[in-house]
């Protein structure tokens, strides 16, 4: 059977491989944001994985900046009842740009966005 290629495959050897993208998404006392924020970004991630724009390998990547309200229980229980939620979890505060700079060095695939939480 023939494959089809789109657009986002890259031609690995003699078939098609689809795009892996990771979703990188800083985090800091987010615990009113988060629910809506996984929930649209999985479905997004969903749709794109079910339409094979991008491979089924693709996930979240949450990044907690040592935040002192429950964005890392949130992300724990995000976590174990999905395992396309990923997240990262500091000790304390080290800022946003040291956030991004963890999700970039952590994530894996040819694609890589940063969105924030709140949107």
């Amino acid at each position: 059977m023939a494959v089809k290629a789109q657009s986002s495959d890259t031609l690995l050897g003699n078939k098609y491989v689809r795009p892996v993208l990771t979703i990188i998404v800083p985090c800091y006392n987010e615990q009113e944001v988060l629910h809506e924020t996984a929930e649209k970004l999985s479905g997004t991630l969903l749709r794109l994985i079910s339409e094979q724009i991008i491979d089924e390998k693709s996930t979240l990547l949450f990044v907690d900046d040592g935040s002192s309200d429950n964005t890392l229980s949130i992300l724990r229980q995000f976590a174990n009842q999905d395992k396309r939620i990923h997240y990262i979890s500091f000790s304390r505060n080290f800022g946003k740009e040291a956030a991004m700079l963890a999700g970039l060095q952590t994530a894996q695939g040819e694609y890589i966005i940063i969105l924030d939480a709140d949107g």
